[in-house]
């Protein structure tokens, strides 16, 4: 059953600002939370504690703000105890919740006897603070449209394809791929994870039914086109692995030397792609293969399929694909083609011709691109005529200064002859390496003087009428500690002891992505 709340908060975003402002300690939070007053009879109490301390934070030479702002926050804080643990003593229930009696003790000091000093006020401040920040704000943040959409989009996509791949091979009933026992456990995990209708029973539809159901969650995700893109990129829709690609070859198309994109993957993707160039236009998903072909960590294979994708798409674009219909009128301009050209390799060469037909670019043009490619990635047509397992020296760089012309030409002939580096550097004497010519020196500057003189002394502080020396200081540290709620499981020491190094320094891989095979019955080839 549906679980409808309202909230005094208008939108997610407008929780999550409010929430920044509060961890940086902006006074501008309490502007919201009169608003919230207004629109709902009660707060939570993490929010009316939160107010009383912001409210006390105006002025931190006041003695009476402070102790004003402290005695809520125990108020509060003990209603809570009382209620969640049923203590009856204030005492109990502050320690229940992790608060140092201490600070109950500056509370009752503060109401029922004579005032503490500002050092000790500001100190249970500042806990008190650190408490309401770590139990209730750093863990309140509410989960954005926009993240949810990145995390749904994936899955959605990713049941969205193999459901299109089993309806264009004419499967009709999925009870039939529930013998297939990996592939139906992945997609009922899609389903049950993305899809929230009729129990997740993902048996009582059709292959074509529960296809419509994905289409139809996918249009009200309304994820923008551009997200939509880079999550086929980037999540590897558009690139299966090695084994999924093979599945979904006809007889016929193995027999191919060049790299060529299965005809069912383009037929899977046809009304995505279509939709994304209608939108923003196809040019922004070329932009997103590029950047995965220039990735240094990408697999080989997966650059030439994203190739094979680019020159599919750029078909389109041109009106010469018979696969994809796209507008002709794509856009793409000069600065295009250089985003295109910025990270070359030899699948970005092979791409050119691609790229400048989009920009009406020929001839002379493209050739001097070609070459300047060629430059850039370092495959001119003369070979190197040196062992590159040599191992060369500083004595391979030159030739020594001493020896006349006629001979450092005799002997730049017998380097190259014996497989050294010719070259026009020259050897300079140990002389020229001395310490004054490698950096600049001032005459008469020292270290010394950059220091004060032993003269100078630090001044004291000024204290004002009636102030002590403690007061001057910002407080006690103290360390809040973190609450374990009812229904909240303590974590093993295993679990925080077991890794004292980071997780993003560890030598570790994790959420490795898996994609089962679709199989499909196929005749034996003669």
């Amino acid at each position: 059953m549906l679980k409808v709340g309202v909230t005094p908060w208008s939108h997610p975003d407008e929780w999550n600002h409010v929430r920044e402002l509060v961890l940086n300690r902006d006074r501008e939070a309490l502007q919201y939370f009169q608003v919230w007053r207004s629109r709902s009879v009660r707060l939570p109490v993490g929010i009316e504690i939160t107010a009383a301390l912001l409210e006390a934070s105006s002025d931190f030479t006041n003695s009476l703000s402070l102790s004003m702002g402290i005695n809520r926050f125990i108020n509060h804080v003990s209603h809570l105890g009382m209620n969640i643990y049923g203590f009856s003593k204030l005492y109990s229930a502050a320690e229940a919740l992790g608060i140092p009696e201490w600070i109950v003790d500056v509370r009752h000091d503060a109401t029922h006897g004579q005032m503490p000093s500002l050092y000790m006020l500001r100190s249970a401040f500042d806990t008190c603070w650190s408490w309401i920040l770590l139990n209730y704000w750093e863990h309140k943040k509410v989960c954005e449209s926009s993240e949810v959409i990145s995390e749904r989009l994936p899955h959605l996509l990713d049941l969205y394809m193999y459901l299109k791949i089993y309806n264009i091979w004419g499967t009709t009933s999925l009870s039939s791929i529930a013998s297939e026992e990996a592939v139906y456990s992945h997609i009922h995990g899609l389903w049950a994870s993305s899809i929230q209708i009729n129990g997740n029973n993902l048996l009582k539809y059709s292959v074509k039914q529960a296809l419509e159901c994905v289409s139809v969650e996918l249009e009200k995700l309304n994820a923008s086109p551009l997200e939509v893109a880079r999550t086929l990129v980037e999540e590897d829709l558009l690139v299966p692995p090695q084994e999924f690609l093979q599945s979904l070859l006809k007889d016929g198309e193995e027999d191919s030397d060049c790299v060529e994109l299965p005809k069912i993957l383009i037929s899977v993707w046809r009304n995505i792609i279509e939709s994304i160039d209608h939108k923003i236009g196809a040019r922004h998903l070329v932009d997103c293969l590029v950047d995965k072909i220039g990735q240094d960590y990408v697999e080989e294979s997966v650059k030439e399929y994203s190739s094979a994708w680019v020159v599919e798409i750029t078909e389109g674009m041109a009106g010469r694909s018979n696969n994809l219909k796209l507008k002709t009128d794509h856009g793409c301009t000069l600065a295009s083609l250089e985003s295109w050209l910025a990270t070359p390799n030899r699948l970005i060469q092979m791409l050119l011709p691609c790229f400048a037909g989009l920009v009406c670019l020929k001839g002379k043009s493209v050739s001097l691109l070609d070459q300047l490619i060629s430059a850039a990635i370092n495959e001119t047509d003369s070979k190197s005529k040196y062992d590159k397992e040599k191992v060369f020296s500083i004595d391979d760089i030159g030739v020594n200064n001493n020896v006349d012309v006629s001979k450092k030409e005799s002997l730049k002939d017998k380097s190259e002859s014996n497989g050294m580096i010719s070259s026009t550097w020259i050897r300079q004497p140990d002389s020229q390496w001395s310490r004054g010519k490698l950096y600049k020196t001032f005459p008469g500057q020292t270290w010394d003087s950059l220091w004060l003189p032993d003269s100078c002394t630090w001044e004291h502080p000024k204290l004002s009428e009636g102030q002590v020396e403690d007061d001057i200081c910002g407080g006690l540290e103290v360390e809040a500690v973190k609450v374990l709620w009812p229904g909240q499981k303590r974590p093993l020491p295993s679990d925080s002891d077991s890794n004292d190094v980071p997780a993003f320094y560890r030598n570790e891989v994790v959420n490795t992505k898996k994609q089962f095979t679709p199989k499909k019955k196929r005749s034996k080839r003669s």
